[in-house]
């Protein structure tokens, strides 16, 4: 008998569901009806998708199924009542917080005896003026609420101020109380993290190991655990602890810079699906619903991939911003397509606009191999099979990724045994 799995999201990761419908029967629930006055896209966004099932009564589903997924953030204390409850959850559970709260998360890497970069905590927007005025090239975050801004530079005040009224006006009387992390530059060398994920503080033996193009593009190879580089292990050895004591089940990744001297700075940390490397993850790993099922009861299952090499040309549409937005794939490089808020209504597959906040990333596209030649060819293969109004699938990103990775491992940080390809043999 199939195992039912409801799956609680705000929407991001439909794809996920998909995937796990292919595995279970599979419920899924996002929130539309928490406001005084709804609307009928959120209500209608996981509806009509393959192996799945939309549903709107969370509570009336929950005594059937027998595993809880969060793939995303923001449910923690849903995550851990359902836990205290007798139900097998697959989340982060309090461990999120080293994502959302980002000045909590610096104090609890200082307790873990992590390095922590130069960085300040601003209430106000007066202050945050005054500070960015004596501090040039610094990054400003955002603690808790993702839909405010993104994290943005401000390389001098003059250059940021009309981010900084934009920001005002959206913070409205919440301008003078609000507070706001600040970042310094790190001088780093290289880049490195680690993606995979972790059951109370444990990794399984083998993980993805990448680089992403900001915003665009990720390329990623397998690697056994023990063969990570030095920082990526010291970070995850450090945080071990505190994961476990979360009961953190949750896919997992992190973003270090690494200095000259080899001391590796936490830069930011993913306690959910990464947006990229999961949806690699999905049809990399054979056995991914396992991973979760197993994960959700506490026990690491090694990973079973099926290709070396994977990546990821990322789906913008400036168009999505605001209005529903139709896409069409060739059946038969479907699931290579991963969408993000996405429902199928007649046969038509929409990305509807999320609540809020503008989002122009609509999806990833995919591409899987032996070789990283092999993995590139495929995604842009199945680049070409996707349409839809205004969008663009940025696997010109996927040339810059490779130049990162030869300038990591110049310094030490090694992405495969394999011989690199030269740019020329990549753009073939």
């Amino acid at each position: 008998m199939s195992k039912k799995v409801l799956v609680i999201d705000h929407g991001l990761y439909t794809a996920f569901a998909e995937r796990l419908g292919r595995m279970f029967d599979v419920f899924y629930f996002a929130p539309f009806a928490d406001r005084s006055f709804p609307k009928p896209g959120p209500a209608m966004v996981g509806s009509g998708l393959k192996g799945v099932e939309r549903v709107d009564d969370m509570w009336g589903i929950l005594p059937e199924v027998d595993l809880v997924v969060f793939p995303d953030v923001g449910f923690y204390q849903l995550a851990c009542y359902l836990r205290e409850c007798g139900y097998k959850v697959w989340s982060a559970g309090q461990g999120e917080k080293l994502e959302v709260q980002r000045w909590r998360a610096k104090e609890t890497m200082k307790e873990l005896g992590l390095p922590v970069g130069k960085s300040a905590l601003v209430t106000g927007m007066k202050d945050l003026r005054k500070y960015l005025a004596d501090n040039d090239d610094v990054y400003v975050k955002i603690s808790g609420f993702r839909g405010l801004a993104e994290t943005f530079h401000s390389k001098t005040l003059g250059i940021a101020e009309p981010r900084l009224a934009e920001l005002e006006d959206a913070l409205g009387g919440l301008a003078n109380v609000f507070s706001f992390v600040i970042e310094h530059k790190i001088d780093a060398v290289v880049e490195a993290g680690y993606d995979g994920f972790c059951i109370d503080g444990r990794f399984p033996s083998t993980c993805l190991t990448g680089v992403e193009v900001k915003d665009r593009g990720y390329l990623g190879c397998v690697r056994d655990y023990s063969k990570l580089a030095d920082p990526v292990k010291e970070i995850n050895d450090r945080l071990a602890p505190f994961l476990k004591e979360a009961e953190y089940r949750q896919f997992f990744s992190t973003e270090i810079r690494v200095t000259d001297d080899g001391t590796p700075h936490l830069i930011d940390l993913t306690t959910r699906c990464p947006a990229p490397p999961s949806s690699l993850y999905w049809e990399m790993i054979e056995n991914v619903g396992d991973i979760v099922e197993g994960g959700a009861n506490g026990d690491v299952v090694e990973p079973e991939w099926n290709s070396k090499y994977g990546a990821i040309a990322i789906i913008k549409s400036p168009f999505a911003e605001e209005r529903w937005t139709p896409v069409s794939v060739n059946p038969k490089v479907e699931k290579w397509i991963k969408w993000r808020n996405a429902c199928n209504i007649e046969g038509q597959t929409y990305i509807v606009p999320t609540e809020g906040v503008r989002m122009t990333e609509i999806g990833d596209c995919i591409g899987i191999g032996d070789t990283i030649e092999e993995a590139v060819e495929n995604c842009k293969k199945h680049a070409e099979e996707v349409e839809g109004f205004d969008i663009k699938i940025h696997a010109e990103a996927l040339p810059e990724a490779l130049n990162e990775i030869k300038n990591g491992e110049k310094h030490g940080i090694t992405f495969t045994d394999d011989k690199l390809p030269s740019l020329t043999e990549l753009m073939k």
